[in-house]
């Protein structure tokens, strides 16, 4: 309102100042004036536009265009970008960390990888962290044993490898697939069956690492007494272990999980607990019979028949069987 007043001021002055130089003859100095003051009073409009201008600029485009399309808008940006957007504000870190988000830079990131970090799988994970955790991986160049253990490894030998030894090799024969190698959690390293170059012979391995004013002076790993393998790890987070022996390099993301031997474990697990149920059953049929005879043995059977029938099911039927004896030597001593 003031400036519109200044302006309105500034007219009648002008008109005031025309008015007069048609009475009086002062015609040069009243037009120059008149300029002046025309000047200024463009000058004042084209700053208050200006700064009107700059009031719109500086606006949180949070706050101008909403969550659904500043979330638009940074998925287009690099990851850099997003993760500095997170330092702006509190609302642009909800939007900025929003798994929607960084499940896009997730797979961008993974595209191509030959190994994804077991870190960043972890479940209930934030997608942000998942992708900070596998830049961290990324970058790492200390081999550890549970990356041994996560992959099949490719083995085959190398030019200075004796003779023999390549005459075995299918990566030098041309006559099969590749060699395989397994690391295990117990230190110890096995083959494919029929393996002609492993031979079946026992073998462990060892990771050495050795540390000079906090940084890693030596790392390698070292088969047996075999000479000690240089770690090294390639773009597509894959590894490679060589000498001038033979060389590994893990296969992409392969699956080593032995469902043979965790069924295993389960059926003797199921094994020990239907044991332990039968025995049960039969020492508190032994409890009832002095009490009630050979009828609270069939009462008790019909009351817990889920359980025998848990029996059957985990033993085979040997507890119902020993129930069956046993019944019937109560019935004949009766």
């Amino acid at each position: 309102m003031a400036e519109t007043d200044k302006e309105e001021l500034q007219k009648n002055s002008i008109k005031e100042i025309r008015n007069t130089s048609s009475c009086d003859d002062q015609g040069e100095d009243i037009n120059l004036r008149i300029e002046v003051m025309e000047t200024t009073g463009k000058k004042r409009k084209r700053e208050r536009e200006k700064d009107s201008e700059e009031e719109v600029l500086l606006q949180d485009p949070l706050e101008v265009f909403g969550s659904d399309i500043m979330m638009k808008i940074l998925n287009h940006l690099d990851a850099r970008s997003v993760a500095l957007s997170l330092l702006v504000s509190r609302g642009w870190h909800g939007v900025a960390c929003s798994d929607r988000l960084w499940t896009t830079k997730c797979e961008e990131l993974w595209l191509g990888k030959a190994h994804i970090p077991r870190s960043s799988q972890v479940r209930g994970l934030s997608k942000l962290a998942a992708y900070s955790f596998s830049v961290m991986d990324g970058k790492r160049t200390r081999i550890m044993k549970e990356d041994l253990c996560d992959h099949v490894w490719e083995f085959h030998f190398r030019k200075g490898a004796p003779e023999y030894w390549r005459n075995l090799d299918p990566y030098w024969k041309g006559t099969g697939p590749p060699m395989h190698r397994y690391f295990h959690l117990d230190g110890s390293q096995t083959a494919d069956p029929g393996d002609v170059v492993w031979g079946g012979h026992e073998c462990c391995y060892s990771i050495v690492t050795s540390f000079v004013g906090g940084k890693i002076r030596e790392h390698y790993v070292r088969i047996n007494r075999w000479p000690q393998m240089s770690v090294s790890r390639k773009q597509d987070w894959s590894w490679e272990m060589s000498n001038h022996l033979y060389y590994y390099a893990s296969i992409p993301d392969a699956d080593k999980e032995d469902c043979s031997s965790n069924d295993g474990q389960r059926s003797g697990l199921s094994a020990s607990v239907s044991v332990g149920i039968s025995r049960l059953i039969l020492s508190l049929c032994a409890c009832v019979f002095p009490f009630f005879g050979a009828g609270g043995i069939l009462i008790f059977l019909l009351l817990f028949l889920p359980t025998t029938s848990l029996v059957v099911k985990f033993c085979d039927g040997r507890g119902l069987v020993g129930l069956m004896i046993m019944l019937s030597l109560n019935v004949h001593f009766l």
